[in-house]
């Protein structure tokens, strides 16, 4: 037995699972189970490998036998199903124990006021744009005449959106897909009644996925990011996850394909690949954004994040920013 145990253990396996009942003391002597475990000791030794000793049944393992496998270095484990799902948390910990320390979770200070601003998608887009999110090409405008002007050098299709408004799409204040100079003039002089100004830019490509990005600063909490499957359907689909600041860009990239989402950004149904490199440096620019600006930025959300072919990047098609009020000298 010694020879056969040996053959298996000395495999690399990273644990050794012996299955092996004893029996019930009182009824008979388990002397003649001791060979076997000694003989699986004797391999695991040689080896300097890990074993465990499994019982199909709780009963089948006393407490003073438990007591004896710990001291020669064997684990003790009850039934079959739970012996795996052990194993799985341990190496699962194991992994957990190998990773760099993390960074300690950013903390809000709060600027001493409680008035807040929201700056519209204008400003909340050159903001984004400053710490490194992609943003299709815009600008903001103020009538039909200077809408035209600025798609002859945006280059079309253009979208125009009516500013000063939080829900542009209930509002009817976004159009898109304006191919020419007729539509977004006729565009312009419909929106320019309903906000307090206009912002014209480029179509991006049809999106293989649409992604939400929120982030809520409440002291003393600091910064808490939902990252979810975006668009129209954010709140039937009510599909996120929630990471602590800082976060590494693997476990944003963990986060992005445990949504639901996550096929289309896989190349669901023979479509293409989503650019997941690209959503994941989103991400991670608008923790730079937050992280830099933690003690003035209250909420941030960025509805839809476009994902496009791999390749091709990732836009924020549409951003919401509240900040904290500078107090006044």
């Amino acid at each position: 037995m010694t020879a056969t145990f040996s053959a298996m253990v000395g495999a690399g396996f990273d644990l050794n699972l012996l299955v092996l009942d004893f029996p019930r003391g009182d009824r008979c002597s388990d002397a003649e189970w001791w060979p076997t475990l000694r003989a699986f000791e004797a391999a695991l030794a040689t080896h300097g490998a890990r074993g465990a000793l499994v019982a199909s049944l709780p009963e089948n393992l006393s407490e003073e036998q438990a007591d004896q496998l710990v001291r020669r270095g064997i684990a003790p484990l009850c039934g079959i199903d739970d012996a795996l799902s052990a194993a799985e948390a341990a190496a699962a910990i194991g992994a957990a124990w190998r990773e760099a320390a993390p960074q300690p979770v950013a903390t809000a200070n709060p600027a001493g006021t409680t008035a807040r601003e929201t700056l519209d998608e204008a400003a909340a887009k050159a903001l984004l744009a400053a710490h490194g999110v992609t943003i299709p090409a815009g600008r903001r405008v103020t009538d039909a005449d200077t809408a035209v002007a600025a798609a002859a050098e945006i280059g079309y299709p253009v979208a125009l959106k009516a500013l000063g408004l939080a829900h542009k799409t209930e509002a009817g204040a976004v159009r898109l897909n304006l191919a020419t100079p007729e539509a977004l003039r006729e565009a312009a002089e419909a929106l320019s009644k309903l906000g307090n100004g206009l912002y014209i830019e480029r179509m991006v490509p049809a999106p293989l996925a649409e992604i939400i990005v929120g982030v809520t600063v409440e002291p003393p909490f600091g910064p808490v990011m939902t990252l979810g499957s975006g668009g129209v359907l954010v709140e039937l689909l009510r599909d996120t996850v929630t990471l602590l600041l800082p976060a590494r860009r693997e476990e944003i990239e963990a986060a992005l394909k445990s949504l639901k989402c996550a096929p289309l950004l896989a190349g669901y149904r023979g479509r293409p690949s989503g650019d997941v490199a690209a959503a994941v440096d989103a991400v991670a620019a608008v923790q730079s954004l937050v992280l830099a600006q933690a003690d003035s930025i209250v909420e941030l959300e960025i509805n839809p994040l476009i994902v496009s072919a791999e390749g091709e990047g990732a836009f924020a098609a549409d951003a919401l920013i509240v900040r904290r009020e500078a107090p006044h000298a």
